[in-house]
């Protein structure tokens, strides 16, 4: 797998926001997750942590069996807590759910996500240095919503008149892609409104 140069731009940028998303996008259209763990061998290599490190409280986790509606409620959490033991719960979940679309010639099974360094670290101790300001939440909002606009005018039937619901191709390709941007969107505003 090459690592995208949109993802390269966001690590090179220090866009953890960015990264983050990428990399849990990455979870459902790769669901072997090979994607994901070299996105993060990629930023670990490049100086960009882009993990968040758990309070003593954590996330609630579902018992199994899942379907995909609990998929797209964690894909959607997991930006806010991106701690690893969420990241592995939704593995999890994925290879449950979707398991006749992992190929088969791989073998898929639990894989540890790497840790930082060999030293513990304590809730006390989390990583403060990163606080992703508000400003890249709605620089966030004003990109997604321009890829939105950009899908849509993608799938115009008659390319030189202006986007309607009538000269528009509503692929189920083109619904993902707005879902996925607007999911990106509600994030960040959750975060502008300080949800979690």
């Amino acid at each position: 797998m090459t690592i995208s140069n949109e993802f390269k731009r966001a690590v090179e940028s220090k866009n953890i926001l960015e990264a983050r998303l990428m990399m849990k996008n990455s979870l459902l259209f790769d669901v072997s997750f090979e994607s994901f763990h070299e996105m993060d061998r990629f930023a670990r290599t490049h100086g960009v942590d882009v993990w968040e490190y758990p309070a003593e409280t954590g996330f609630t986790r579902k018992p199994a069996p899942w379907s995909s509606d609990d998929i797209n409620f964690e894909i959607t959490c997991i930006v806010n807590d991106f701690t690893k033991e969420h990241v592995s719960y939704l593995m999890e979940m994925i290879r449950q759910v979707y398991h006749n679309d992992i190929p088969s010639r791989k073998v898929i099974g639990p894989q540890p996500i790497q840790e930082r360094s060999h030293k513990k670290e304590y809730p006390s101790e989390r990583r403060q240095e990163h606080p992703i300001p508000a400003e890249e939440y709605r620089s966030q909002i004003i990109i997604q919503l321009s890829e939105m606009t950009k899908q849509i005018k993608n799938q115009k039937i008659k390319k030189w008149q202006g986007i309607s619901v009538e000269n528009t191709r509503w692929s189920p390709s083109l619904l993902e892609e707005i879902r996925i941007c607007a999911q990106k969107m509600i994030i960040c505003c959750d975060k502008l409104q300080g949800r979690r």
